[in-house]
């Protein structure tokens, strides 16, 4: 860790995780820890601290490129399905301390975090992101608004749908693995904008790795 680089700060809430009975949040914040620990073995070399469940209902991870942050959420917002939800803030900038307990570290990047994350439970809106480029921001606020409002209005079918189609498979081939028709599949997944969602997420992570990419570049550039 080093106090004069910039890190990408991905702070995580569990949406109404205290009104929500314990018998019903706590299988989906179980499939969270699994699924918290497998995305700590394969972003190892991208993730630099966290991505554990802290108060009871955070999770932080502090990341080296921005490259995997749509992903990191999209996976968490699968593992809370059906019974819970989320909301996110992304944030870019630098620490306080160097520390291994994430909750130490404090900074900017820190500070900007807690804060946009106050105005987004005010708003009541899914995610914000603080990345340095206030355009870079608006259209990822609106492509990733725009996809979960999509999926929140699915049904369960559609939903399932949503996730073979997002593999890239065939509507064949998705009915195949469902044991429906391609019929009810492709009525499935117009009904639920799924190839819409997919295009939606496709152009976050491709914004994200170009600005990893740009950052590289620059990093390479000024030494």
């Amino acid at each position: 860790m080093d106090t004069n680089r910039e890190y990408f700060l991905l702070l995580v809430d569990i949406r109404d995780s205290t009104e929500t009975p314990a018998s019903k949040l706590e299988p989906a914040m179980e499939r969270l820890r699994k699924e918290l620990k497998r995305l700590r073995r394969r972003l190892r070399d991208d993730l630099e601290l966290g991505l554990r469940v802290s108060y009871g209902d955070e999770v932080a991870g502090l990341f080296k490129t921005p490259a995997p942050l749509y992903d990191v959420v999209a996976s968490f917002r699968d593992a809370l399905y059906p019974e819970a939800h989320l909301r996110f803030v992304a944030t870019r900038g630098r620490i306080a301390v160097v520390s291994r307990d994430i909750r130490a570290v404090g900074g900017p990047v820190f500070k900007e975090a807690d804060a946009a994350m106050e105005r987004l439970k005010r708003s009541k809106r899914y995610a914000a992101w603080h990345l340095g480029d206030p355009l870079l921001n608006a259209v990822l606020d609106s492509l990733t608004g725009t996809a979960n409002a999509l999926l929140e209005d699915m049904t369960r079918n559609q939903r399932e749908v949503f996730g073979f189609v997002r593999q890239d498979l065939s509507r064949v081939e998705v009915a195949e693995k469902m044991g429906k028709s391609k019929q009810s599949v492709s009525s499935a997944a117009v009904r639920g904008n799924a190839d819409l969602i997919v295009e939606a997420e496709d152009v976050i992570r491709q914004l994200l790795s170009r600005l990893g990419q740009k950052d590289s570049v620059v990093s390479r550039m000024s030494k």
